[in-house]
């Protein structure tokens, strides 16, 4: 109970019952419009509301007497502190209704009165009680009206206008030892807050929060709430990929020691580096076994931090390495921790570190010192020999004064000396020297220590040694029994430009005058030509070398196209073939697949298209010339902006710039007797763009006096109508036909077309009608919405390559929506032989197939382009199943794992893949609503209840809405529940025919019916529909460009609205793992094609595991 002057509910009265925070935040929240669904029940004086957050919350207040109220939310805060900002926005947006010196009741009862029907109300009234011009329903109405507050669009996330409080996270890493001492492993403790930090007493409970941005209570004083916290980026990090430990740590089962320690998080082996690396930037504390802070942890880029000493005493040498005690090693990682300082460590190292700490381990118990390590004289030469050296790889090494005393100890020097003989003969001679002392380990007379017992052994360096050694065994040198050689010449050419620089690094170098000559010939630079000869529409690419004859220029081309290293010229001089100035010829060779057998006079002829992928291979580096003719193909295909082919006369329409640029492109492309695909984004008009082509092309022949020819539009049926309509409009001296109806029908049009300009078909009659459309050659093929021909095995698709056109264009806002092999397909179909064939072409990197292809390919997107254009906003709606639904989605998803997982171990993934798909659309459809496949299903849909409060919110704001699903049966239903709910609507979907889609959308964006139903697959493509301003996905597609083309009805040129795209997603489904499949598998093929183009693989078996979590 609060105390507030009910009869006077002002700003002040609130301000002085509510803390200054929930006030605040309340005072913001009625501000933005998240005050919904207000009720008074004027029998027990209440008021009941719903507040939209994070998610919606259900507000009591009742007014017991005009001193007091009694509030009650649904919220985690109210539960915590018995206030919170749902209640004081409610109580503000009853002050803002209300005149301040009227009694609450009375402004309750006026403000409810506004809002139903006279009936609903006992007060009894008659004429003769009311004046014939009372003025009260006039001021009342003025008041409201002045009170009202626009309603802000429906978003999660804080509210406008407040800025969210950055959270301190205090991280500690603890170190814990394994048993042995000399591994440890991590675990992660948390501390947040804002002015002050609280530990995080259940580390998972936290991260689980702050991932679903679910409330958190903390204490009395601190909540984390997502809507009003946020994290700095690093924190942000560091929180990522501890709640990806958290979600995977039931299968590390070292976790399970843990597990009474909520507040702890042991971080797996796969996760330590990069832990320790993130937690080390942002400055985290080190704790050691026994819980103590020991510093900021801090990489370190150093030596390691170990020094060694060696001391005598009589016959006794003794190795002091205390400085390796306390130091542990990170469990499989290159990383060594010696408090709270981390350093690199490599494997040997890793190795010596290891055998040191292992042998204390056991000296431990042994012996008064536990940090030394002590030799006999027996052992001197083995320790001065094998041991010191590789002590040294980890840390200096002192010697005091007597340490050497029994042993010869010289400085090392390695001597390495190659010739090369008239026969081509390398040969390598290799020497040890210690002092004046040289040993030669292939020479005959093999070295021997002295064998008297009081000599001085001589300390051998064998870890040098071994280094030196280990190159000449990489060289595959041979051995006759007194020298070192090589006769081949791949092994020379190895071993003098790519093994030779690390054996200099070890050893002396010397060589033979004759070897000198051949290494210090510098071989000189390629200079490569490249023509365009118009008269053959071909690229001519010349080759050519100072001092190389044009013979042995064409064996040179032809060991780079068989991937040798080097190539000897006649001269015995070898080039090697792996430097800077022979990449862009190797380059231009592979890429291109030349063959040097076809060179002739160093020349070698290509197709004319091939012009400027040659151009951009050459381009970052090297000696090349362009003649006139290649440089004016370059200039018209790369910069179609800067063309100056006039717009055709009779063009009836006003083409934006970057509709001009599309043309001139066109137009270009066409002049050189090339093909290309226009992938502009959706609704930038490339129907418009092809139109002005094809005037253009007609305008062009008349001009020159030749006969213009015919021009063949495919595309889908649903659009064969659209572009006749379109010709009509905007090109109307272009005859336009199209070919539509029964066989006879068609027969019948192919006869009367015979003298149109332009002849329009569908794909499925094209298909049909192959023998027709192969009788005369076209002049132009367009194929509108390309992705038809996406399946190069279709009829359709074989079909469209035969039919005989001088030029080739393929039109689509998704030239690739599942893989890269349908951008072969449509140019397989526009430009054969552009690519290689299907097998070689996937073996092509993504950069290739982008070379390549990108001339041939213009795409801009709607924020480049259409500046004007309102935003987008995306967002997701999560919606919870129905228990009835539950208990269906569970029970099936049981069934499916176990089926889904038997079939794939006794058949294979491959031959269980429709039956799991089959599987997964059963499970998409019980989010959807049961009933699509349950015949006796009499429960409801938690979706489809959430859409028709989402329907019911957007049309009282005046929104208009597309409505999408790929389910024609759930269109059904919701035609069926809306026009229950007294909606007007338009629907739309596979069967809906061409005309009927064209009217039905026209007269949508005149403004007729708030909602539109559509069919994703049949409605997704070919409509206009800027009228709308919300789009709603109702379910999800595999392929996140489908979902793209639909929000493109919306968002496109006409639309002066801000377009708002809603998925709905049921949480804790299937589609909530479709949704984060997509988001993490959706690579735009922009290497490719354009910022803007989404694409998913099909679906691997590690994906349906994932959807399935079996």
């Amino acid at each position: 109970m609060k105390r507030v002057n009910a009869s006077m509910l002002t700003m002040d009265e609130i301000k002085k019952a509510y803390s200054k925070k929930f006030f605040d935040r309340g005072l913001l929240y009625a501000r933005e419009g998240h005050v919904k669904e207000l009720h008074w029940n004027e029998k027990k004086q209440r008021v009941t509301a719903k507040v939209y957050g994070s998610r919606p919350y259900k507000i009591t207040i009742s007014f017991p007497d005009v001193k007091a109220i009694s509030d009650d939310c649904t919220c985690p805060a109210f539960e915590t502190y018995g206030e919170c900002k749902h209640i004081t926005a409610v109580l503000i947006e009853l002050a803002n209704r209300s005149k301040q010196d009227r009694p609450v009741e009375d402004h309750i009862t006026s403000l409810f009165r506004t809002m139903f029907t006279e009936d609903r109300w006992d007060e009894a009234s008659t004429a003769s009680n009311v004046p014939k011009k009372n003025t009260d329903a006039g001021q009342r109405l003025v008041e409201e009206f002045a009170g009202m507050i626009h309603p802000a669009p429906s978003f999660t996330g804080v509210p406008f206008g407040e800025e969210k409080t950055t959270l301190d996270v205090e991280s500690a890493v603890l170190f814990m030892p394994n048993p042995d001492g000399i591994f440890f492993s991590l675990a992660v403790e948390l501390k947040v807050g804002e002015d002050r930090l609280f530990r995080v007493k259940d580390i998972r409970e936290f991260l689980d929060a702050v991932k679903k941005g679910h409330d958190l209570y903390f204490t009395k004083s601190f909540s984390y709430e997502p809507e009003h916290h946020q994290f700095t980026e690093q924190d942000q990090e560091l929180l990522d990929v501890l709640h990806i430990i958290y979600e995977n740590e039931q299968f590390y089962d070292a976790t399970h020691m843990y597990d009474a320690l909520k507040k702890r998080l042991h971080i797996p082996l796969a996760y330590s580096e990069d832990l320790l690396h993130i937690a080390a930037s942002k400055g985290s504390m080190a704790i050691d076994s026994n819980g103590r802070d020991i510093g900021e942890l801090r990489f370190i880029q150093e030596e390691l931090p170990f020094t060694f000493s060696v001391t005598r005493d009589e016959d006794i040498l003794t190795l002091h390495v205390a400085s390796v005690s306390d130091a542990m090693l990170l469990e499989e990682a290159p990383l060594l921790a010696d408090k709270e300082k981390l350093y690199p460590i490599n494997d040997r190292q890793r190795t010596i570190f290891q055998l040191i700490r292992t042998q204390l381990k056991k000296l431990k118990t042994k012996q008064s010192d536990p940090d030394a390590i002590y030799f006999s004289r027996d052992d001197e030469e083995a320790f001065f020999t094998h041991l010191l050296p590789k002590l040294e790889l980890i840390g200096p090494v002192s010697l005091s004064d007597d340490a050497l005393e029994h042993v010869n100890y010289q400085p090392f020097s390695g001597k390495v000396t190659l010739d090369l003989t008239d026969e081509y003969r390398l040969t390598a001679d290799v020497a040890y020297h210690y002092g004046d002392q040289v040993i030669r380990p292939f020479g005959e007379v093999p070295f021997r220590q002295p064998v008297k017992p009081d000599a001085n052994k001589l300390v051998r360096d064998t870890e040098h040694e071994q280094r030196i050694m280990a190159v000449i065994e990489q060289a595959d040198f041979h051995y006759n029994g007194h020298e070192l050689y090589l006769i081949e010449e791949e092994q020379q050419y190895r071993f003098l430009f790519e093994l030779l620089p690390y054996l200099a690094r070890e050893a002396d170098v010397y060589y033979s005058e004759s070897l000198k000559n051949i290494l210090a010939a510098e071989a000189p630079a390629p200079v490569v030509e490249l023509n365009y000869q118009e008269s053959g529409n071909y690229l001519e690419a010349g080759f050519d070398m100072p001092g190389v004859s044009k013979d042995q220029l064409q064996a040179l081309l032809g060991a780079i196209v068989e991937k040798k290293r080097f190539f000897r010229l006649s001269s015995g001089e070898v080039i090697p073939l792996r430097q800077d100035h022979f990449s862009q010829v190797e380059q231009l060779v592979t890429g291109l697949g030349l063959n040097p057998d076809e060179m002739v006079d160093g020349k070698v002829k290509l197709p004319g298209y091939r012009s400027l992928e040659a151009e951009e291979i050459l381009r970052k580096e090297g000696k090349t010339r362009y003649s006139r003719a290649f440089k004016e193909l370059l200039e018209a295909i790369r910069h179609p902006e800067s063309g100056d082919t006039p717009l055709p006369e009779g063009l009836t329409a006003d083409l934006r710039q970057y509709q001009v640029t599309g043309f001139q492109w066109l137009t270009s492309l066409s002049s050189y007797g090339f093909g290309g695909v226009l992938a502009d984004d959706m609704g930038l008009g490339k129907t418009l763009q092809a139109i002005a082509y094809l005037l253009h092309e007609k305008t062009k022949a008349e001009k020159a006096g030749v006969d213009p020819g015919q021009a063949l539009v495919i595309s889908p049926a649903s659009l064969t109508h659209n572009w006749k309509n379109e010709l009509e409009k905007f090109a109307p001296t272009l005859r336009a036909h199209v070919i539509d109806g029964a066989k006879a029908e068609r027969i019948a049009a192919f006869r009367e077309a015979v003298d149109a300009d332009v002849v329009i078909t569908s794909y499925p009659k094209a298909r049909q009608d192959d023998a027709e459309l192969t009788k005369r050659r076209y002049t132009t093929l367009i194929l509108d919405e390309s992705q038809a021909i996406k399946n190069p095995a279709t009829k359709i698709a074989k079909t469209v390559k035969t039919i005989p056109a001088n030029r080739r264009f393929a039109l689509s806002g998704t030239p690739v929506e599942n893989s890269l092999d349908e951008l072969w397909a449509v140019f397989d179909a526009v430009m054969p032989g552009l690519f290689p064939g299907k097998k070689a072409f996937r073996q092509l990197s993504d950069e290739a197939i982008s070379r390549i292809s990108r001339p041939f390919i213009l795409r801009r997107l709607k924020q480049d382009v259409l500046t004007e254009l309102p935003d987008k906003i995306e967002s997701v709606q999560y919606s919870e199943l129905t228990d009835d639904q539950k208990s269906l989605y569970l029970a099936y998803l049981e069934r499916i794992q176990g089926e889904a997982s038997q079939a794939i171990q006794s058949d294979g993934f491959q031959q269980s893949r429709m039956k799991i798909l089959a599987g997964l659309t059963r499970l998409r459809q019980l989010c959807c609503h049961p009933s699509l496949f349950i015949e006796d299903y009499e429960g409801e849909s938690g979706k489809l209840n959430d859409l028709l409060e989402l329907v019911a919110n957007a049309v009282e704001n005046g929104r208009r809405l597309l409505i999408f699903s790929q389910f024609s049966s759930m269109l059904t239903m919701m035609k069926e529940v809306l026009e229950q709910a007294g909606y007007d609507l338009f629907y739309l979907d596979g069967q809906t025919p061409g005309k009927a889609r064209v009217e039905m959308a026209e007269r949508f964006n005149q403004g007729e019916k708030e909602l539109f139903l559509i069919s994703l697959k049949a409605g997704g493509t070919g409509l206009n529909l800027p009228g709308a301003d919300l789009v709603v996905l109702y379910d999800l597609w595999w392929n996140p460009a489908v979902e793209e083309q639909a929000a493109g009805r919306a968002h496109r040129m006409g639309q002066k609205k801000v377009v708002q795209v809603i998925r709905m997603v049921s949480q804790g489904t299937i589609e909530e793992k479709i949704h984060e499949l997509q988001k993490r598998k959706k690579e735009l093929i922009d290497t490719v094609i354009q910022p803007g183009e989404s694409s998913i693989s099909s679906l691997t078996e590690d994906d349906i595991r994932e959807l399935l979590s079996f």
